[in-house]
């Protein structure tokens, strides 16, 4: 895992005249603070939405979760 330090001793060797382009791509990567507030707001509306499934319920709902995804995720890659 790259490690802060990492990164920032590589920037250290940036030519200067491509400084801009870094800080460009650095701004495009953070997540305005506006965003993560409205993310919060909206995932909250559902917070306990499904307290109320009994344990067979939630065997279910996680069954099909596991053949879901094993069907989308182990189907061949299609040829282009």
């Amino acid at each position: 895992m790259t490690t802060l330090e990492t990164i920032v001793q590589e920037l250290q060797h940036v030519p200067p005249e491509r400084l801009d382009e870094v800080y460009q791509l650095v701004l495009a990567l953070k997540a305005p603070p506006e965003a993560n507030k409205e993310l919060a707001e909206w995932t909250m509306q559902f917070a306990g939405m499904l307290n109320h499934w009994t344990e067979e319920e939630w065997a279910d709902f996680q069954a099909e979760l596991q053949r879901t995804r094993a069907t989308l995720f182990n189907r061949p890659v299609p040829e282009l």
